[in-house]
């Protein structure tokens, strides 16, 4: 089983609040991961206090996508920074884009 190492990817830029992303075995394919792919996967309390949050949308559906967002100040409305995707590799770059956006590099 090949997982996302949530842990190196966040590094020392936020604490991890909720972590189902690092079950899913990323050596499958998404629909051989279906089961397991739902609206709250990760949620990262990033050092300034916005939070990163990763989802599966809509839940257990193959059509679905990865939604990767910067919620500032609870604002679950309007996301500081959300993009989309459904591939695993594009997947970790979003993260990392997410988090360097939320640094304001």
């Amino acid at each position: 089983m090949k997982s996302f190492n949530i842990k190196e990817i966040i590094g020392n830029k936020g604490k991890i609040v909720f972590d189902d992303l690092s079950i899913v075995d990323i050596s499958l394919g998404i629909e051989d991961n279906i089961n397991n792919l739902k609206e709250d996967l990760l949620q990262v309390e990033l050092a300034n206090g916005n939070l990163l949050d990763v989802g599966w949308n809509p839940s257990f559906d193959i059509e679905g996508y990865f939604n990767v967002c910067i919620i500032k100040d609870y604002d679950w409305m309007e996301p500081f920074y959300q993009k989309e995707c459904n591939q695993w590799n594009d997947l970790n770059e979003l993260i990392k884009e997410a988090i360097n956006f939320n640094l304001g590099k």
